[in-house]
């Protein structure tokens, strides 16, 4: 049994009159991640853009497949290693020299939907959370595409747990303070009250809805929950601090909490099986599950 996270991955136009990428963008997005993270390799240079999980342990691109209608391969997580030595008598049996070494690598299988630009990704083992792995993948995304779409801007979001959310609103008594960064979509069906803000190519919007410094509010306006939903569900990030019911003998009292969209992840499980007949098999399961667990619903224009 596979478990996945989320990432939505968006390249969006910055200037008047520049189109999407589409879908034919999107999998060259990744075919230039693939020739990045080869340079590298080939150079020994891997652990300048590589994820450190710790001083001798990183997360790093792979195998990258493309298929008709999906991307798919895996990272890999590894320990770096100058030499191995025999445990009992301390005696170096391998050196490596100008090359890199690694022990203890692992296979973590990621999937990516083109048309819906969201990037499944194995969780198994250790992994770093979630917040810190996205900001990671925007830098080496970027730094892939390089010079390639200078018109336009590649973000990361974190899809997150609507339910954790949920719960926010079902049991807080009173709030503090909520903080918004919302990424707009091309082509994407929202409420009424964006269409204004899209109509005029606003691409992001930041919002503090907050009671100052010693107040609180009994409720949050519908606007801003609708906002911290569409952050949530990956078009950003939301944060909440709150205040819920704590008993303390047999009296009540107000506890803050905070809520982080970014540590709250979505996450699937997709089950391999002898019946899939070819890696596609796997990926095009992956991805079908991943849009039915997923509330964005984005088509890219494909010119």
């Amino acid at each position: 049994m596979a478990k996945f996270q989320i990432y939505n991955v968006q390249v969006l136009p910055i200037k008047d009159g520049v189109k999407e990428i589409g879908v034919a963008g999107y999998k060259r997005l990744f075919r230039l991640l693939e020739s990045f993270n080869f340079k590298h390799l080939k150079s020994g240079s891997e652990g300048s853009i590589h994820f450190r999980l710790s001083s001798d342990v990183f997360i790093g691109p792979d195998k990258i497949k493309t298929a008709a209608g999906v991307v798919y391969g895996n990272f890999v997580r590894y320990r770096k290693t100058e030499k191995v030595r025999e445990l009992a008598s301390k005696r170096t049996l391998y050196k490596a020299g100008a090359k890199t070494a690694v022990s203890d690598a692992n296979e973590l299988a990621f999937v990516f939907d083109p048309q819906n630009h969201l990037l499944a990704i194995e969780v198994g083992g250790r992994f770093p959370p979630a917040e810190k792995f996205s900001d990671w993948l925007a830098n080496i995304l970027t730094g892939s595409a390089g010079d390639n779409w200078p018109d336009h801007e590649l973000t990361v979001n974190v899809v997150s747990n609507s339910a954790a959310l949920d719960e926010v609103f079902k049991t807080a008594k009173a709030y503090k303070y909520a903080d918004i960064e919302l990424t707009f979509l091309n082509g994407s069906d929202v409420e009424d009250i964006l269409d204004s803000m899209r109509a005029d190519r606003v691409r992001k919007l930041e919002l503090k809805a907050s009671a100052g410094k010693s107040g609180t509010m009994p409720d949050l306006p519908p606007l801003v929950k609708s906002f911290l939903k569409y952050a949530a569900e990956g078009l950003g990030t939301a944060i909440v601090s709150f205040f819920v019911e704590s008993k303390a003998g047999d009296e009540t009292k107000l506890r803050k909490k905070k809520y982080d969209s970014r540590q709250s992840p979505l996450t699937f499980q997709v089950n391999r099986t002898s019946a899939d007949q070819d890696p596609t098999d796997f990926a095009e399961r992956v991805k079908k599950k991943m849009r039915s667990v997923s509330s964005i619903a984005i088509h890219t224009e494909n010119p």
